[in-house]
């Protein structure tokens, strides 16, 4: 049940944010290039990308709520 709420989820966003294969290889690029950063950094530079990483994600869906009206 929770993982179609999930999946339903996701397809909405996909639709929603017109997100396709190229944009999904290029959020795994990006991924790859934080991580590269990431071992690259200090652990208190880590932690402060995280941190931003978690803000920059819940305002995000603060955003869509606020879109969606709930």
């Amino acid at each position: 049940m929770l993982q179609d709420i999930g999946e339903e989820f996701v397809e909405f966003l996909e639709k929603e944010l017109k997100i396709d294969d190229r944009t999904n290889e290029q959020a795994r690029v990006e991924e790859d290039v934080f991580k590269y950063k990431n071992d690259s950094m200090s652990s208190q530079s880590v932690e402060e990308g995280r941190k931003k990483v978690e803000n920059d994600i819940e305002n995000m869906l603060a955003e869509l709520k606020k879109e969606m009206g709930l």
